[in-house]
């Protein structure tokens, strides 16, 4: 297999708990597995596409994800030596292919014209003969679902501390006129340095495109993440329905879960359109009444009780870990 690659990329991600060897960091730790990807034959990946994806430069390794749109491969990236997350599109029926194609080249356009610490730099976009690829940063430490999985739960201060690190590639975004419209714990990634940075644009779009591709009838977003203005078809959306989102990330890690869950997408829109916002007090009883209200905030019903924008968001999240800080 291929040797590891040094990350070429690194930053100083801002402010991160001390912690004595006892109380390590969830997400520090996530960092000490190697990021030696395994033989090519792990990755699942037909034969065929292989010997396409390194005729184009790229030797793949493991899998790191599985969509509905697209399939994520560690690879290398053979002229630089550098290690990728490379994202390669699924082909569809040849009726559906060219829109498909269209997304996925759209979501590499719109994340070049962002340039930030949080959010996943885009090295490069091509196709083969069967894919449509892009290679994107690897996030060696994966996503904070993946993480969750492993710790169950996040101290609460080192969650509101990747909340800060989340609006600020947001604010990023919304400052260059898009809104991710998908973000959640799968798609927020953490870096070597241990910097969370947001991924996965694919259905991102301009905040004034109303020719944008996706379906103005359809529902996007994940649903147990969606602000809940987003249920609706066709709304005309702006950044705080990322906001919301970004809180309920926030929950996630502090709970372990989310509040709304159900057997079925339907289920869990119908829980997000009929319920009041939720208080994380109901779901895990020791949190401290200041992140509640936080989060109670972010997550608003109403977008108009919402702070107005993500860096008005990540000031309220920074006072409250003002207070929370121990003294020293």
């Amino acid at each position: 297999p291929p040797a590891p690659v040094a990350d070429p990329l690194t930053h100083d991600g801002g402010l991160r708990i001390k912690k004595t060897p006892s109380q390590r960091s969830a997400i520090a730790s996530t960092n000490e597995t190697t990021n030696e990807p395994p033989p090519p034959h792990l990755s699942g990946a037909e034969p065929g596409l292989i010997q396409e994806l390194e005729e184009a430069g790229y030797r793949v390794g493991s899998c790191l994800g599985h969509g509905g749109m697209a399939t994520v491969y560690l690879a290398v990236q053979k002229s630089l030596e550098r290690q990728v997350a490379l994202k390669v599109h699924h082909q569809r029926e040849s009726a559906e292919r060219t829109r498909f194609a269209e997304r996925f080249l759209q979501e590499a356009r719109m994340a070049a014209r962002v340039s930030h610490p949080n959010v996943a730099t885009i090295y490069d976009v091509g196709h083969t003969p069967s894919s449509v690829y892009m290679a994107m940063e690897y996030m060696s430490g994966g996503d904070l679902e993946q993480q969750l999985r492993r710790v169950e739960r996040f101290h609460p201060l080192e969650a509101l501390h990747c909340l800060c690190d989340i609006l600020r590639g947001l604010s990023a975004l919304h400052d260059h006129g898009l809104i991710h419209r998908d973000i959640k714990t799968a798609n927020c990634f953490i870096a070597k340095d241990s910097r969370i940075t947001i991924g996965d644009l694919g259905i991102a779009r301009d905040i004034d495109d109303h020719n944008h591709l996706t379906n103005p009838r359809s529902v996007v977003g994940t649903p147990a993440f969606m602000a809940p203005e987003q249920t609706k078809p066709g709304a005309q959306l702006d950044g705080r329905c990322d906001i919301y989102a970004a809180g309920m990330v926030a929950f996630h890690c502090i709970c372990g879960k989310v509040p709304f869950d159900g057997e079925n997408s339907l289920t869990i829109l119908r829980q997000v359109i009929d319920n009041p916002t939720p208080d994380i007090r109901d779901y895990h009883h020791k949190t401290d009444p200041r992140i509640a209200a936080l989060l109670l905030r972010l997550m608003a019903r109403d977008p108009h009780q919402r702070p107005a924008n993500a860096l008005e968001a990540l000031e309220a999240v920074q006072e409250v870990i003002a207070l929370l800080k121990p003294s020293t």
